[in-house]
């Protein structure tokens, strides 16, 4: 479990985890601490970037070679993408661990989730926005300017109230039986939603505070950028750092266009595709 973070601004959107994995083989040993923080959990797609929560790092490159392999761009194509990852990891699970290890596998994949950009083309103009793919909900789609979504590493009100000191809650998703009614995910409303850099640093002064509370999750941010360029051209760009360091940037700055790494170009003429620079 590790905490996953999608924004939707004025002519941007950013996807977030952290980096923290768990190999699979000793994944029933987790509690010791061996574990590695070098997970890439955000990566480039066709149709943007996607980021993937959850400590088991084979769902991830999983659900990167069916997504490469399959060529998906649509959401419905996606989302299955998505799910055959979780049915890949339990099936390696199942084969090459011990019954214990993999009991623990299982609901650690269930609850994971992949925060996409959506990029859609409509009447000659890119339509910026985000879809979130689970279990529980299947496909949640947000398009609002000022979206903020949480996808929360651990299953108390503790982890939510966070998001509190930098916007406003705007609903929070609960999942189980009526006597067992556990917070899943939340989303909240930024007013400041026009600032790329700002929206950046909110992301990561999230996962500081998370990385904080929750042993899961790392202090190192992993963020993929989608910025309209114009009606016809996203530039996608990458984020990597310290979260310490990354709100230490915005307080002395308030820019982080020098470490934004351009990794290519979403084009809407003659047709969709990622050229990387």
């Amino acid at each position: 479990m590790s905490i996953g973070i999608g924004f939707v601004g004025e002519g941007f959107s950013v996807t977030a985890t952290d980096t923290r994995k768990t190999k699979i083989a000793s994944y029933g040993y987790r509690k010791t601490g061996e574990y590695s923080d070098n997970a890439k959990k955000t990566f480039l797609t066709k149709f943007g970037w996607v980021s993937v929560t959850g400590g088991v790092s084979l769902s991830t490159r999983f659900f990167k070679e069916n997504l490469e392999l399959s060529g998906a761009t649509e959401t419905d194509d996606i989302y299955n993408a998505w799910l055959y990852s979780i049915k890949r990891t339990k099936d390696f699970a199942q084969e090459y661990v011990d019954k214990k290890t993999e009991k623990i596998v299982s609901p650690e994949t269930a609850t994971s989730t992949a925060i996409c950009s959506k990029n859609t083309y409509e009447s000659g103009e890119f339509v910026i926005g985000l879809d979130v793919m689970d279990f529980a909900f299947s496909v949640r789609s947000f398009n609002e300017a000022g979206t903020l979504f949480i996808s929360n590493p651990i299953r108390n009100k503790k982890i939510v109230k966070l998001a509190n000191k930098y916007g406003e809650t705007i609903k929070i998703y609960k999942y189980g039986g009526l006597l067992n009614r556990k917070i899943i995910d939340s989303t909240h409303y930024i007013k400041k939603n026009n600032d790329i850099h700002y929206a950046i640093f909110v992301i990561a002064s999230l996962i500081d505070d998370v990385s904080k509370v929750a042993p899961w999750v790392s202090g190192i941010a992993n963020m993929g950028i989608c910025y309209k360029l114009s009606p016809d051209e996203i530039l996608l760009m990458y984020l990597n750092g310290s979260t310490e360091e990354l709100k230490k940037i915005y307080g002395e700055k308030q820019d982080y266009s020098e470490i934004m790494m351009v990794c290519g170009v979403l084009n809407g003429k003659p047709e969709r595709m990622v050229t990387h620079g």
